[in-house]
């Protein structure tokens, strides 16, 4: 397969070591701090028809090497950097170009290993509990149907005070990308675990559901918002071969932590009641999130940009992945806040719809990670285009007719599957197609605000599912779930449809080509 990014517009292969006319200079791609933070040799061109800009000046024309500047780094900063560089470029030696430019930066590690791993795992845990706790909204979606406190809430307002939790982090998400670009990716991340812990140890004083709507809502959206964000800007940094593999094991902590703590919750609240099952979860998440934050820092430091640069919507291909986002956020929540709920409809135990939400969290954490390392070599954007056309024909073709606990499972764990290494691949492909220009917290921030539709999606379906319940006589009561799985297909499909159009404009209408 072709890979789109690798040829020069002149026709030369990149990283080639075919020696360059004396009059060439070295165009050299940086990628520093929100990128990949490789150098990778791009381009020749001729040194008399252009003077490539250097970081702290201009290069003369007639100098054989020149490195370009491109996202948020520097390409060659002192004098000394840029003599290198035409030394080398006049040898037509791309290796000592690469070197030049690469000892402008004093005490970098490589990347795609030692400390990166570090950062997966700080990554991984963040993960586990800004994401992985809000998909397991679903059992407390149940409990808070037959509580006390709470009798004759509509799933319609149950479903907010999740919607408000899940609609946090993309609300926000440029607020906390700008942050992390600008304070730096520890102190933003351990502010955000102070808010997650306090949020839900607050709200388990909860009296009334206003209640719940604001501190398990909002405010736990506002803190998991700021605590995973800034992820987004550094494990890009630390990864570059790598990246998606990276990725997907990183939000694979999302799957795993819905996979443990479904059931723990539905544990926990058995046996010590909704109240102190919140206290429990503030506890854990504010002392994990802590932790983690502490060991996040970024490889390249970023140069800072003083403003959000909102030019990305001017690019046809970023608004259209922000429709995609936008879209699939609709209906992401859909299956995990009411695939417990579907399965007591169908005759299973309350046990058995909790285990089968953490078993659809467990799927989409293997997704997530396997999808990622096919990603590192079909290309993001193509990968992330197969799991949204698998995922879309699952909701439309097997969900209706799973009926028993074996189908429900089936389903689960192949939809799962695919709507992980969707939620692993949108960042990746994000890094690749815009990563260049820099600050890739704000960057993916700013697609992240696409997700703003989690306000209203799995609320939307809730409406839909109290609309089509129906009680007969004893009291009993039936739920027609189809028009809500419906509605669910439709918005994955118009997303299908959003991720197509940009992987086509990408590759330039080409099909076998990695993008």
């Amino acid at each position: 397969m072709e890979d789109a990014t690798a040829s020069a517009s002149t026709g030369s292969t990149v990283g080639s070591a075919t020696a360059a006319p004396a009059t060439a200079a070295a165009a050299v791609y940086q990628q520093r701090g929100a990128g990949a933070s490789s150098i990778t040799v791009l381009v020749v061109e001729d040194a008399a028809r252009s003077g490539p800009a250097v970081a702290g000046g201009q290069l003369p024309p007639d100098h054989a090497a020149a490195a370009t500047l491109s996202g948020a780094g520097t390409a060659a900063e002192t004098p000394s950097a840029a003599k290198a560089l035409e030394a080398a470029g006049a040898k037509g030696d791309f290796g000592g170009v690469l070197a030049a430019v690469e000892a402008d930066d004093t005490n970098v590690p490589p990347p795609d290993g030692g400390y990166g791993f570090v950062v997966v795992l700080a990554s991984f845990i963040i993960n586990v509990w800004t994401v992985g706790l809000p998909a397991s909204f679903g059992v407390f979606q149940e409990a808070y149907k037959s509580v006390p406190e709470f009798a004759g809430s509509s799933s319609l307002a149950i479903a907010f005070i999740g919607s408000l939790g899940t609609v946090g982090m993309p609300l926000f998400a440029i607020f906390s990308g700008r942050l992390s670009d600008t304070l730096g990716p520890r102190p933003v991340s351990a502010i955000g675990a102070v808010v997650v812990g306090a949020s839900l140890v607050v709200a388990s004083f909860s009296t009334s559901l206003w209640h719940l709507l604001l501190t398990q809502g909002f405010l736990f959206g506002l803190g998991t918002s700021v605590s995973y964000v800034p992820i987004l800007g550094v494990l890009p940094d630390w990864f570059v071969a790598r990246r998606g593999l990276a990725m997907g094991i990183s939000v694979s902590g999302g799957g795993f932590g819905g996979l443990a703590l479904s059931p723990l919750i539905r544990f926990l609240i058995t046996q010590v009641g909704w109240r102190w099952t919140l206290r429990i979860m503030g506890i854990a998440a504010f002392a994990l999130l802590l932790g983690s934050a502490a060991l996040l820092r970024m490889r390249v430091h970023a140069k800072r940009t003083s403003k959000i640069d909102f030019s990305y919507f001017r690019d046809s291909s970023f608004v259209r992945l922000f429709v995609m986002a936008l879209m699939m956020s609709l209906s992401w929540f859909v299956p995990f806040f009411y695939i417990p709920l579907y399965s007591t409809q169908q005759g299973l135990s309350k046990e058995q719809g909790a285990l089968l939400a953490g078993l659809l969290n467990a799927a989409s954490a293997t997704g997530r990670v396997s999808l990622g390392f096919v990603a590192d070599y079909a290309g993001a954007t193509n990968t992330l285009v197969s799991c949204l056309f698998l995922a879309t024909v699952l909701v439309f073709v097997m969900w209706p007719f799973s009926v028993t606990f074996g189908g429900i499972l089936a389903f689960v764990l192949l939809f799962g599957v695919f709507l992980g290494g969707f939620a692993s691949l949108v960042p990746t492909a994000v890094a690749h197609l815009f990563g260049s220009r820099g600050n890739l917290a704000t960057v993916t921030g700013m697609i992240f605000t696409g997700y703003v539709g989690n306000l209203v999606g799995a609320p939307i379906a809730g409406a839909i599912i109290d609309h089509y319940t129906t009680y007969s006589t004893d009291g009993s009561k039936s739920i027609n779930f189809l028009p809500a799985i419906i509605y669910t297909g439709g918005f994955f499909t118009l997303s299908l449809l959003a991720c197509v159009s940009v992987r086509m404009s990408a590759a330039k209408n080409r099909l076998f080509v990695k993008i």
